[in-house]
């Protein structure tokens, strides 16, 4: 797998870490609950940067403050991407034959996920600045593997409230 296409794969993992969101909504929804999801997120992802990548305290806060910063960024932008989505979905079900809506939603999903990958290009090169290559590569298999195991938890979860 070519570089560019590891790190492309990489970024889409640290999603995980910003996308608190959805994964607290997936668990309830509940303010207080997004809240200690998204602490606990910001704790794992604090002991993989120590743990599994080997920075000290310091430098695994710069890593840290690096991707909080693109984190509202990114929130906004996968916020235009769901609209337009569900704009095509709703033209889709309600078998809509208006050819300017269509247009309209997918130059604004095309649009915006052009946007999405210019920030994570950015956000890429902020690591870069701040990680050796080598490091880079134990954050992309440790996110990985914590990606990985938090989607395990969500299914289970989500089994578990079948049941």
């Amino acid at each position: 797998m070519p570089a560019r296409a590891r790190f492309w794969s990489w970024l889409l993992v640290l999603s995980v870490f910003t996308a608190t969101p959805l994964i607290a909504h997936a668990e309830g929804g509940h303010e207080q609950k997004r809240a200690e999801v998204q602490q606990r997120l910001k704790r794992l992802r604090h002991e993989l940067l120590v743990k599994e990548v080997g920075l000290d305290e310091q430098k695994a806060l710069a890593v840290e403050r690096g991707l909080e910063r693109f984190a509202l960024e990114k929130k906004s932008v996968r916020d235009r991407i769901e609209q337009h989505r569900d704009t095509i979905r709703k033209l889709l079900e309600s078998n809509s034959n208006d050819q300017k809506a269509y247009t309209a939603a997918i130059r604004g999903l095309r649009e915006a996920e052009k946007q999405r990958a210019a920030l994570r290009e950015r956000e890429l090169d902020e690591l870069a600045k701040l990680l050796t290559p080598k490091q880079q590569a134990q954050l992309m298999r440790g996110t990985e593997r914590l990606k990985r195991r938090l989607m395990h938890r969500l299914r289970e979860r989500r089994h578990g409230d079948r049941d």
